[in-house]
């Protein structure tokens, strides 16, 4: 690359060329550290800039290491850099090892896994269900009165998420919307403690799968006690 002088800062010499260091890829984004030339250029540069191959994505910084972010992930980038003063553009750098971003593990947003970092809120007094049931701190247990009445108005569906924050997109998945599994359960007067849906979040509906199992089991109950008596009429 030739040395690029700029008039208005008077005379400059080439700023020398920052030492590649290592890549390291992120979700969409890639931290690159390098080491500062010796000479800085003349008046004193303080800005370097990363570029990406491809795509010619750069970002700028004081320092190292700098961020390059709004790369794809599962392409595989090299990274440049070069020190630019208000006099002078120094070379770009060697390229950096390759990576690749990707996308943090996806977990369903109706299902959050229950370790750390996604444990809290889960603190005393509540646990998750599938965490704490001892029949020691429960009273009035009766048995439940929904099941198979139920189950029949569930919709089960299939769809591709398309995450408004644009972290899921275009992903095959199965289960049941939020908003629906709300109307039903207030159909059957049971939101105020069944709780199929957090509603915490107005932005982001969560489900409590969990709290359907006693359901399908009691429905799976009606329905064997339905196929014995059709069993006994013969």
């Amino acid at each position: 690359m030739p040395l690029i002088i700029n008039s208005a800062g008077g005379s400059g010499r080439q700023p020398g060329t920052p030492t590649i260091g290592t890549a390291t890829a992120g979700n969409a984004q890639a931290t690159v550290s390098f080491t500062a030339p010796a000479y800085l250029g003349k008046p004193t540069g303080t800005t370097y800039r990363v570029t990406s191959a491809p795509g010619g994505i750069s970002a700028t910084g004081a320092s190292s290491p700098i961020t390059v972010t709004g790369l794809s992930n599962g392409t595989s980038y090299t990274f440049q850099v070069r020190l630019e003063s208000s006099a002078a553009t120094g070379l770009y750098s060697g390229s950096s090892n390759a990576v690749t971003p990707v996308a943090p593990p996806f977990f369903p947003p109706f299902f959050p896994p229950f370790f750390p970092p996604y444990f809290p809120p889960y603190f005393p007094p509540f646990f998750p269900p599938n965490f704490y049931s001892d029949e020691r701190d429960k009273e009035d247990i009766e048995n439940l009165s929904i099941g198979l009445d139920f189950v029949e108005k569930l919709r089960s569906v299939v769809w591709n998420w398309n995450m408004r924050d644009g972290s899921v997109i275009d992903k095959k998945d199965v289960g049941f919307i939020a908003q629906e599994l709300n109307k039903l359960q207030e159909e059957f007067d049971m939101k105020e403690y069944l709780n199929l849906v957090n509603e915490s979040n107005p932005e982001k509906l969560t489900v409590d799968l969990y709290k359907l199992i006693p359901i399908l089991v009691k429905a799976i109950q009606e329905l064997s006690k339905k196929i014995k008596q059709l069993e006994e009429k013969q």
